[in-house]
């Protein structure tokens, strides 16, 4: 358990250590705040601007985030570090786990902090904001777990070009073709739910709950199926 930590911790610190990361967050928060400057332009509905660009940013800060492990994982397979790491009393499942932890940590951070600036813009320029908001603010925080995976499983037999391509189309397509009703495996629709906190449509608890779960269930899936597939290759 030390070992899987170890690898979470190291890509954490690695990625947060990062200057431009927090340029990139405080530039999100500030094109929110920017939307406060379009009342006129929009003839009053800079409110609806703002949710939407706010949600589409935490969104995509999400997708970035994630996508960088595409890059992370097979620069370590080709330098050699990951084959040190993997000589040492460190399984290849753990090495997988530890990443999979670490960049969800790192996504859920990073969209945190952009949802909470978010939150603050959104209280000074329209008032207190409704459950519903915050809901689908976490909603979105929580779909960095089911989109990591994916990228983990692709970025742990391709190179970076081609993972990044394939898991970029991957998570759109789990926003897109998986629109169904109800929970299925890797359907990312269901934290997509920025129009219900716009219209103050009601976002139960339960709902978040279950999202919770389907996000950790998918996780456990893909991380399965990574698992196989890394463990069959020649490092």
């Amino acid at each position: 358990m030390d070992e899987i930590f170890a690898i979470a911790s190291s890509l954490w610190k690695r990625l947060l250590g990062v200057k431009v990361v927090y340029f990139l967050t405080a530039c999100a928060i500030t094109l929110i705040a920017i939307t406060n400057l379009y009342d006129v332009l929009m003839i009053g509905e800079n409110r609806a601007l703002m949710v939407d660009t706010g949600m589409m940013l935490v969104t995509a800060a999400a997708m970035l985030t994630v996508i960088s492990l595409a890059f992370d994982i097979p620069k370590e397979l080709q330098s050699g570090v990951a084959s040190v790491l993997l000589a040492k009393p460190l399984g290849r499942t753990h090495y997988l786990i530890g990443k999979l932890m670490g960049i969800s940590w790192v996504g859920i951070f990073i969209t945190g902090l952009i949802s909470i600036g978010f939150l603050v813009i959104y209280s000074i320029s329209h008032g207190t904001p409704g459950q519903e908001l915050v809901k689908a603010l976490v909603l979105i925080c929580l779909s960095v777990i089911p989109m990591a995976s994916v990228v983990l499983l692709f970025s742990s037999f391709l190179n970076e070009a081609v993972a990044a391509t394939i898991s970029t189309v991957a998570i759109w397509l789990g926003y897109s073709l998986f629109a169904l009703k109800g929970f299925t495996l890797y359907d990312l629709s269901v934290f997509n739910m920025g129009a219900e906190a716009f219209y103050g449509y009601e976002i139960s608890t339960f709902f978040v709950v279950k999202a919770a779960f389907s996000a950790l269930l998918t996780a456990v899936s893909f991380l399965c199926l990574t698992s196989f597939i890394f463990n069959k290759r020649d490092l």
